[in-house]
């Protein structure tokens, strides 16, 4: 009878243990690292702010995107939503360093690696440069900076590299972080620029053509 209990305390753990710690009909979030109830709402938060600014871009967001499942983990891993695919993973959320809007935007407005790097990366990055509360990877809010920084030193990658198809053999990024960086940085820089200066109809036009 005692180990019947304990069977019973333990599956009732497991089942609690994969329920979302937050859910609602657009956002089911997962806590995986004893994340506290503040830290919770602030990436709830965060996600509210990402779609209503995605949808300045997109329009109204199709139902069929949600509920967006988001994964909290601890430590410094990558955060990553598989190519705008599944669930976002996301680390650094204590360190208010996550970039819940950059893989937000990769899961509500798209994401194809074979056109290229520069169109999703940068615009997911210029949306949690604009928009986010995190001081996030890659840009961290001042990607024409960077940008101006490197052309001065003549680090910049050339910009067709940077265009090509992400999936290719000799990808720029693959082993080489710094290069990854560069790409990240550039493509940020370069959709801000054309959002600025054509503005988010004319830019999402072009977008489209690669997603």
């Amino acid at each position: 009878m005692r180990s019947f209990g304990l069977f019973v305390f333990l599956l009732c753990s497991a089942c609690a243990a994969i329920e979302p710690a937050y859910r609602d009909e657009r956002f089911n979030i997962f806590n995986h690292g004893d994340f506290t109830s503040g830290e919770i709402q602030r990436v709830k938060a965060q996600l509210e702010v990402g779609t209503r600014a995605l949808e300045t871009f997109i329009g109204p967001t199709p139902a069929y995107k949600f509920p967006v499942v988001v994964n909290l983990r601890p430590g410094r891993g990558v955060s990553h939503s598989g190519h705008g695919q599944g669930a976002i993973e996301l680390y650094w959320v204590r360190e208010v360093r996550a970039p819940i809007i950059h893989e937000l935007t990769h899961v509500l407005a798209g994401y194809t690696a074979s056109n290229g790097h520069w169109t999703q990366e940068g615009f997911a990055s210029y949306m949690q440069d604009q928009y986010g509360e995190d001081d996030a990877f890659p840009t961290q809010k001042v990607a024409h900076a960077l940008v101006k920084m490197l052309r001065q030193e003549g680090s910049l990658l050339p910009m067709l590299e940077v265009m090509r198809d992400r999936n290719r053999t000799n990808y720029f990024g693959l082993g080489n972080p710094w290069e990854r960086w560069l790409a990240y940085a550039q493509s940020t820089s370069f959709c801000r620029y054309l959002i600025e200066s054509y503005g988010k109809e004319k830019f999402f036009q072009t977008l489209q053509h690669f997603v």
